[in-house]
């Protein structure tokens, strides 16, 4: 792994970006309480520290934005398998037995895949412009939905 002390001790090139990885602390809930976030998904917005030439030329984002990135761009289908054994009545004709039947079960989910990049020990993720959905210029964060 490189061993990358300063953020200005790397050059982006192009129309590239360099955000945060800032991840959730606590399970976001709604108000009824229901989790939609949990604790440790990183958040769908983070604050832009690098930007490559051609996006300081155009001046849409620049560094200390916060941009909402367009997060199925990275995202993968991850599969868990594990076999579990279920009992099964085996009914055939005047045998009534009981026999053991193995049976696979795939636990799916999603998982995020970004070029992480470790700059003095904080990891950043490199994006390109396409994956930004749109910069919110006065973002007000909160943990959890407001009472």
């Amino acid at each position: 792994m490189l061993n990358i002390k300063r953020i200005e001790d790397i050059k982006l090139k192009g129309n590239q970006l360099l955000v945060t990885m800032n991840k959730y602390e606590k399970d976001f809930k709604t108000k009824s309480g229901l989790v939609v976030y949990l604790k440790g998904m990183m958040k769908y917005y983070q604050k832009v520290v690098a930007v490559g030439p051609v996006i300081q030329r155009l001046g849409e984002i620049n560094v200390g934005d916060t941009v909402i990135f367009n997060s199925n761009a990275f995202a993968k289908i991850a599969h868990s398998w594990e076999e579990e054994e279920m009992k099964q009545q085996n009914k055939d004709l005047g045998n009534d037995k009981v026999t053991n039947v193995n049976a696979v079960k795939d636990k799916m989910s999603m998982i995020y895949m970004f070029d992480e990049i470790v700059i003095g020990g904080e990891t950043y993720a490199l994006m390109y412009d396409s994956d930004i959905k749109c910069v919110i210029l006065n973002p007000e964060e909160y943990e959890y939905a407001p009472d």
